[in-house]
């Protein structure tokens, strides 16, 4: 499979792409769902950790790293999982709409290839992005994709 150069470009390649280490208190940027996208395999997830359908909303939207990740406990299978480049974004978490109306309210897992870091001049505009803040990205998932093989509306 050939890979578009703007994926090289940006180093979003799912197989080879290059991470930076958010920090706690680090200011960061959900990345477009066209760049996202350019990152999941055909199940729609990169290395093992699904882009859900509601974390769509946050793209082109800024918050704050509240944690790195290093392990997870795996649910379904019992035990713990390594969990390599992963963050939770303060106060995001799981309203469950796309899960059957659950209600647990889990903290949602970014990769960070899903995120870009902001410069200080750039943070200092965070306080735009309140809830009323207009998201980037679109709910038409279907047009949003740059690729016909990757869509939330098929994996979902």
């Amino acid at each position: 499979m050939e890979i578009p150069a703007r994926r090289l470009e940006q180093g979003l390649d799912r197989n080879s792409h290059r991470t930076e280490r958010f920090l706690p208190g680090t200011v960061v940027e959900v990345r477009h769902w066209e760049e996202i996208a350019a990152t999941l395999d055909q199940n729609g997830t990169f290395e093992s950790l699904p882009f859900m359908p509601e974390m769509l909303q946050y793209c082109g939207r800024r918050f704050t790293v509240s944690k790195r990740l290093e392990r997870t406990c795996e649910e379904t299978e019992g035990g713990m999982r390594r969990i390599r480049d992963t963050v939770f974004l303060e106060e995001l978490r799981c309203k469950g709409l796309a899960h059957g109306g659950c209600q647990k309210g889990c903290r949602i897992f970014f990769k960070e290839a899903w995120l870009r870091r902001l410069d200080s001049r750039s943070a200092s505009d965070i306080f735009l992005n309140d809830a009323g803040a207009k998201s980037s990205c679109t709910n038409d998932f279907d047009t949003a994709t740059p690729s016909p093989t990757v869509t939330l509306s098929t994996l979902y």
